[in-house]
């Protein structure tokens, strides 16, 4: 990374290093948010309520292998930080390393998944009649998706871990172009149907991949991260250990989420398929916000690990509290915003039924926002400090308790039901994650806020 960068990181007034940091991911994140939009307002027109089930049904499963996958670019992310504000060298050498582990892991999950993806489609459709759609979205995704995907993220991961939280800004604008031209293309154009979806998106990783290594290659002296190693693509048990101990906990919380995101959706899904629908179209409503709220807690995520390897705990201090009042305001903006639900929800859907159940959804979902924006922080900050093994653990029993509550509340209407299940959630695990971390006393000083108190 260039001096003027881990200048800005480590000396900058902490909220201007925050903003100039966040705000490169907010608008990558938001934007990636606006590809999930495009990709649903397509399959709304060209395969109304069908397409828009399929999607609402899959999302979770899809995000929840993002995630495992995603476990490399946490530790990866965290041990990049580390490395850039220790100055060692090391970063290229973690960064390849993590792209062999990711598609090992990848080919792992292949062998498993596809053939059980027939079962797995009957066990998702349940009632409805959507096994057919289902296989024909799944299994593209598990053979292009997925992969490409990941490791776009992984390399967006350790720009953002050198403090070039721009590159993010590559991936959506070169997603956008992809899924706008490329969704109707091969849905309605060439014939696919459903399956276009996933194509389309894996196209869009492929060229995502290639640029975001031409990009970190080209400039990996001015970025101070190292030379290309022989044999990186080789097994390295010490440094994949170290990148799962970090990534994996976290990675697993919240693939947890995600995982209790599908049984929510087929609770919802009891009140038919445009109640499944109308919880998706909130659940990518919501996503907005928590996206916002996400750019600022990986900005604060950067800071304290370089602080940390820099030996500044009252840096790492000052970027938890000022990350923490920054969620905070984007959970008000994102319930005032939300007031106008209608104008909103148009944009996803012309279908009257799929329309109404989103609004009401959304109506209790928007209050999440204020737990989601401190569960990020924290655990992002658990993170840093390489101790996430506890943080997913209690994430994990939040959403476990979410679930519990979905299924044993009784109410009218099950998609209410689901709703108040989501909120409790967030809450839950806002306030598990900061009990942790002021109960653990080694990470209280690692962070200075034993000596400052």
């Amino acid at each position: 990374m260039t001096d003027d960068r881990r200048q800005l990181v480590l000396d900058a007034p902490i909220g201007r290093a925050l903003w100039s940091l966040a705000w490169p991911l907010v608008m990558a994140n938001e934007l990636n948010v606006l590809v999930v939009s495009i990709l649903i307002f397509w399959l709304d027109r060209l395969l109304g309520e069908t397409g828009l089930a399929v999607e609402s049904l899959l999302r979770p499963v899809g995000l929840m292998a993002l995630w495992l996958l995603g476990s490399v670019g946490v530790g990866a992310m965290a041990v990049v930080s580390r490395s850039i504000g220790a100055q060692d060298g090391r970063a290229m050498m973690l960064t390849l390393r993590s792209i062999a582990l990711t598609v090992w892991l990848w080919l792992a999950i292949v062998v498993i998944a596809v053939p059980l993806a027939p079962a797995g489609a009957r066990l998702l459709a349940a009632n409805l009649p959507l096994e057919g759609p289902l296989l024909q979205f799944l299994v593209p995704w598990l053979l292009l998706t997925l992969p490409l995907m990941s490791l776009a993220e992984l390399l967006l991961d350790v720009a953002s871990a050198t403090g070039w939280t721009r590159f993010g800004l590559v991936r959506v604008v070169t997603d956008l172009a992809v899924i706008a031209l490329l969704v109707p293309l091969l849905i309605d154009t060439l014939g696919l149907g459903i399956a276009g979806a996933p194509i389309a998106e894996g196209i869009g990783g492929g060229i995502l991949v290639a640029l975001l290594a031409v990009a970190l290659y080209r400039r990996r002296a001015g970025l101070g991260i190292g030379d290309v190693v022989p044999g990186w693509y080789r097994p390295d048990r010490a440094v994949w250990s170290e990148l799962l101990r970090i990534g994996l906990p976290v990675a697993v919380g919240r693939a947890a989420g995600f995982a209790a995101q599908l049984v929510l959706v087929q609770v919802a899904a009891r009140e038919g398929m445009a109640a499944a629908a109308g919880y998706g179209i909130a659940g990518a409503l919501v996503l907005f916000g928590a996206m916002l709220s996400l750019a600022v807690a990986q900005a604060s995520g950067v800071i304290v690990g370089q602080s940390l390897g820099a030996g500044r705990p009252e840096r790492a201090r000052a970027a938890v509290r000022a990350a923490v009042a920054g969620t905070l305001a984007v959970a008000a903006g994102f319930v005032v915003l939300t007031l106008a639900s209608a104008l909103l929800i148009a944009v996803f859907t012309t279908e009257s039924g799929p329309a109404l159940q989103a609004a009401r959804a959304l109506a209790i979902m928007r209050w999440s926002l204020v737990g989601i924006g401190i569960w990020q922080v924290l655990l992002t900050t658990f993170a840093a400090l390489k101790a996430t093994l506890r943080a997913a653990l209690l994430t994990v029993a939040a959403d476990a308790a979410g679930v519990a509550f979905a299924l044993l509340w009784h109410a009218h209407s099950p998609l209410v039901t689901v709703s108040l299940a989501f909120c409790v959630a967030s809450a839950l695990k806002a306030l598990l994650l900061a009990l942790a971390l002021v109960l653990d006393r080694e990470a209280m000083t690692r962070l200075g806020f034993k000596e400052a108190a």
